[in-house]
């Protein structure tokens, strides 16, 4: 099924590509029909696949050794006519957006004034958020660890408590 969905994913980009180049108007409704279907059927192998795997994440690391895919052919494409048909609603969104961070007393930023991080800052960023990471699972560890001490001993009132069964 893995095989299947890369499939859909390079058929749905070449459509794409097709779509943006074709100036017919007969062939370019037919290619947008086709478009939409084949990422209709993207999503739909998506939800079975997490729905077997129990996870939103799939490894298709073999198949696109067997492929010879790069990362990047693995996600799904937006196609451009999605943009171009929505612009006005998209400006209309981003004008309401910024008028209620106007009233709020804050400034939309712009995607110049953002600056990337540094190394440094970068670092730190990772050390706090790795930090946290370990802090939650220290507190789950314990939790387990009590509840443990407290079945041993006889009281269900802890594991009610913390929804442990």
């Amino acid at each position: 099924m893995r095989k299947v969905y890369v499939r859909y994913l390079s058929i749905a980009r070449r459509l794409d590509t097709c779509y943006d180049l074709i100036l017919h108007p007969q062939k370019r409704l037919l290619l947008r029909r086709l478009l939409d279907n084949t990422l209709g059927r993207v999503v739909e192998l998506k939800h079975e696949m997490v729905s077997q795997d129990c996870s939103d994440i799939q490894h298709c690391d073999d198949i696109m050794n067997e492929l010879a895919l790069a990362p990047e052919d693995m996600v799904v494409p937006i196609p451009a006519y999605i943009r171009r048909d929505r612009i006005h609603l998209i400006t209309e969104r981003n004008i309401l957006i910024d008028d209620c961070l106007r009233r709020a007393g804050l400034e939309a930023i712009s995607e110049d004034e953002l600056s990337p991080l540094s190394v440094p800052e970068a670092i730190l960023l990772l050390q706090k958020h790795e930090r946290a990471k370990q802090g939650r699972a220290k507190a789950d560890h314990r939790r387990e660890l009590l509840a443990k001490q407290f079945m041993g001993a006889g009281t269900e009132k802890y594991l009610q408590m913390y929804d442990c069964q």
